[in-house]
């Protein structure tokens, strides 16, 4: 949802991408993701119960409605599907950085709307999924040397990135 340039969606073999932008479908394409689809995630055109699992990553933030993205989510994942979604958190150093060049008007940035890993999972919650864990990176602060490091398993700290696998419960 949101698959941009393909970038994350290659590394993890997705077989279906979703993006309002033909120049971002195009360049997705070039990565090998087999079916692009354009379109917005509030509102997706697939049937409900096709996919297994999805993955969003920094789109959250660029939805016109991100609740109703996650809904959506919800509808197209089988029942037990996974979602992995990830975010920039706003109340971490890497938020706060961009946010700041947002305001100062940086072209990308200006139209983002972060939120923080409290709100995300209460989100996720709200459109019906049970959260099983989350997986962090970034601890270096944005003006610090970046270094490589492994993500780690954690619900807080100030992480520039973190994704949260959640499951679509089943519903009887």
């Amino acid at each position: 949802m949101g698959v941009g340039t393909g970038f994350f969606a290659s590394i993890v073999g997705a077989d279906a991408g979703l993006d309002p932008s033909l120049g971002m479908l195009r360049r997705a394409r070039e990565r090998g993701i087999p079916l692009l689809v354009a379109g917005v995630g509030e509102r997706m055109p697939f049937r409900s119960r096709v996919f297994g699992s999805a993955l969003i990553v920094v789109t959250l933030c660029f939805a016109d409605d991100p609740q109703e993205l996650l809904r959506e989510v919800w509808r197209v994942l089988a029942w037990g599907g996974v979602l992995v979604s990830c975010i920039v958190p706003r109340d971490s150093s890497w938020g706060e950085y961009y946010e700041a060049r947002g305001r100062a008007g940086h072209p990308f940035y200006s139209k983002a709307r972060f939120i923080t890993n409290e709100m995300h999972h209460t989100m996720l919650k709200n459109a019906g999924f049970s959260l099983e864990r989350q997986y962090a990176t970034l601890s270096f602060k944005p003006w610090e040397e970046p270094r490589e490091e492994e993500p780690v398993e954690t619900w807080g700290g100030d992480y520039g990135f973190t994704c949260t696998r959640a499951r679509k419960k089943h519903v009887i």
